[in-house]
């Protein structure tokens, strides 16, 4: 048995089908009105003597409001510093994690200063999650005062467990 040669076997390509409707056929007739330069034409340059157009004129409405709320963008929202929750969690084998809420606002170079303060001048672990301060241990009482010091207000709606402290065990 011989093997049969591969052009014998191979049938010839049919030739591509001519178009019988040519899509750009109309382009080549419009082409040469292209050409031409049929642009709009440019607006006329403003005159010399030409001044600013006027303003506009707010109704009497408008302009009691805008004299009510001239200061508003004065006010402080949240006088003073931001306010911040510790919360104390227990994990699985009996560990807890300390958290600090209300960081939101702080961005990235900011979280990752703050996360190595806690680490250089509180000696502990400490780690962003999703805009919190998580700190391996319950450090409420080490947070809170260093918080404070550094200008934060600690929110006053958390409230302080008896014996969730270690110092509050012995």
């Amino acid at each position: 048995m011989t093997r049969k040669s591969a052009s014998k076997t191979k049938a010839a390509t049919p030739a591509a089908p001519e178009f019988k409707v040519n899509p750009f056929a109309d382009l080549r007739t419009k082409l040469p009105e292209l050409r031409r330069g049929t642009r709009p034409a440019a607006s006329p340059p403003p005159a010399v003597g030409a001044t600013a157009p006027a303003k506009p004129r707010l109704d009497p409405e408008d302009q009691a409001l805008l004299e009510a709320f001239k200061d508003a963008g004065s006010i402080a929202l949240r006088g003073g510093a931001p306010a911040v929750r510790i919360e104390v969690t227990p994990r699985r084998g009996g560990l807890e994690v300390t958290r600090v809420r209300g960081l939101r606002g702080l961005d990235v170079l900011e979280q990752m200063q703050m996360t190595d303060d806690v680490r250089v001048r509180l000696g502990l672990r400490a780690r962003f999650h999703e805009g919190v301060l998580e700190v391996d241990g319950n450090q409420s009482r080490r947070l809170a005062s260093w918080l404070q010091s550094r200008g934060y207000a600690l929110d006053e709606d958390r409230e302080e467990t008896p014996g969730n402290h270690p110092e509050d065990r012995r």
